[in-house]
């Protein structure tokens, strides 16, 4: 058992659950079903994305990985499986609230 105020790992089947419960509370927020692009998401925003999502993670997302993904949900999914096949060497564990 967790002590008291531990960070859980949270995956991301546990967000899609979350997700299901937590909508964008205003316009300016994207929800996991979200296109990056569609929403005004633009190259340079994406580079900037990717190079925060790595410093958070330590996951390593390639930039033409996220334009073809561009869905939030599958991005998280992507960073996801990335982490399993890294977790062997040196895989870092994302708790909830640090995205």
């Amino acid at each position: 058992m967790e002590p008291l105020g531990a960070k859980v790992p949270l995956t991301f089947e546990a967000h899609s659950r979350r997700a299901e419960r937590v909508r964008p509370r205003t316009p300016m927020e994207v929800g996991l079903t979200d296109d990056f692009f569609v929403v005004g998401g633009h190259s340079m925003v994406a580079a900037q994305v990717v190079a925060e999502l790595e410093e958070r993670t330590g996951v390593p997302l390639e930039l033409e990985s996220f334009f073809d993904l561009a869905i939030v949900e599958e991005v998280a999914a992507e960073l996801d499986r990335l982490q399993r096949q890294g977790d062997d060497d040196h895989g870092t564990i994302v708790f909830e609230g640090e995205l």
